[in-house]
């Protein structure tokens, strides 16, 4: 689960970016969503500078955003290096629904500036919201995919709604 650390740089402007990737087989799912501004997103980070890792899960937020000490730009994310001290940043670019059940597909895209995203913890992220396919019934409470797999009843569809074998992985995008 850990993101390549080798990126090919077009200039000095350009900025590694990490895709946080989902996979999950579905059951009766129409897509898995974390787009609400209020997501929270779940990641290890690594600094760039002297390789140093994060002890523990650092999150962060598409609603919420932190100035930068060097100037006047924003970040999702703004954080010190413990080690070395040197101020870096993510900023979410991009996200989107995972809809492609079996398969890994990209649910976050971030700028990172500073810091390699080593891994994307799902079960600790969210509050994501599933939809069911049949009847499009949408469950936002107690969707916990921190064990691996989620499963509800739809009265609606008259059907189980499932996710299993949930796995996440991150890479360079």
């Amino acid at each position: 689960l850990h993101c390549a650390a080798f990126l090919a740089k077009s200039g000095p402007a350009s900025m590694p970016r990490f895709a946080l990737q989902i996979c999950a087989d579905f059951e009766n799912v129409a897509k898995v969503d974390g787009t609400a501004e209020s997501f929270v997103y779940s990641v290890m980070l690594k600094c760039s500078n002297c390789g140093t890792e994060t002890e523990k899960l650092q999150t962060f937020t598409a609603a919420e955003t932190h100035g930068v000490s060097t100037g006047r730009a924003e970040a999702h994310y703004v954080a010190k290096c413990k080690f070395c001290k040197r101020e870096s940043t993510l900023s979410i670019v991009e996200r989107s629904p995972y809809t492609s059940g079996g398969e890994f597909a990209t649910i976050c895209v971030v700028d990172a500036r500073g810091w390699e995203v080593a891994s994307f913890d799902a079960g600790a992220s969210g509050p994501f919201v599933v939809e069911a396919d049949s009847s499009g019934t949408r469950f936002a409470d107690d969707v916990d995919l921190s064990e691996g797999d989620w499963a509800d009843y739809d009265e609606e569809g008259d059907q189980q709604v499932a996710l299993y074998d949930i796995k996440t992985r991150c890479e360079t995008a």
